[in-house]
């Protein structure tokens, strides 16, 4: 319930603050959502321990504004984290859905214990000591992008 109070509050706020130019928008601000399932399967590797199953799913949502100007996508992930190229690889693809720049692409991990975390940067570097894979799952993460 938090997060989605949160959620709300967030979109008034962004959505309120172009209020101040609205004579000059060209066009009205268009607003869509989007809302996957990023539950991990069964044994993939948690922030403690591997996903021995889900009892509430998790959730990759968000919101894209469209309006005058670039698309801005707003998205929260219900993971205890995305960093570095987890990070980069999430805002690339958002801006490709959304024909916009990466740099109006904003991604949040709710940062919950008991959840993923995506780090392709932190993979590569196991990768080479033989433990690609150990501290999340990456297909799955390139599953839910």
């Amino acid at each position: 319930m938090r997060r989605h109070r949160l959620a709300v509050l967030t979109a008034g706020l962004l959505l309120a603050l172009p209020l101040p130019f609205a004579a000059r928008a060209a066009e009205p601000l268009r607003v869509g959502t989007f809302d996957v399932d990023a539950s991990p399967p069964v044994g993939s590797p948690l922030a403690y321990d591997p996903t021995k199953g889900v009892e509430t799913p998790l959730s990759c949502r968000g919101v894209v504004l469209i309006g005058s100007g670039a698309p801005i996508v707003l998205c929260a992930i219900d993971w205890i984290g995305l960093s570095n190229d987890g990070q980069t690889v999430f805002r690339d693809a958002f801006a490709r859905a959304a024909d916009t720049d990466p740099r109006q692409v904003v991604v949040h991990a709710v940062h919950q214990h008991d959840a993923p975390q995506c780090d392709f940067s932190a993979d590569a570097l196991l990768q080479e000591c033989g433990l690609a894979g150990t501290g999340f799952d990456p297909a799955f993460a390139r599953d839910v992008v």
